[in-house]
């Protein structure tokens, strides 16, 4: 439906509304919603680090992550 409305690009929380931050980011959804869609999908949740941010490209095949409460901890 989103790649049909004219989508460029789609980004992914890792959890539903009702899961909390302490609750971990559920990859192999990221994963399903990257493999069933044509434009670029975009992770986010629980990236800390860009080692994390590594792991979650290689474990869903997205093609970018984006953070905000990790890098607000850690810049660097």
């Amino acid at each position: 439906t989103i790649e049909a409305a004219g989508a460029s690009w789609l980004t992914v929380h890792g959890r539903t509304r009702h899961q909390r931050s302490s609750e971990p980011v559920n990859w192999d959804m990221i994963k399903l919603i990257r493999s069933s869609v044509q434009i670029p999908v975009i992770a986010n949740g629980d990236v800390t680090s860009r080692a994390v941010a590594e792991e979650i490209v290689h474990a869903t095949g997205v093609h970018g992550v984006m953070s905000a409460r990790g890098l607000l901890e850690n810049p660097a």
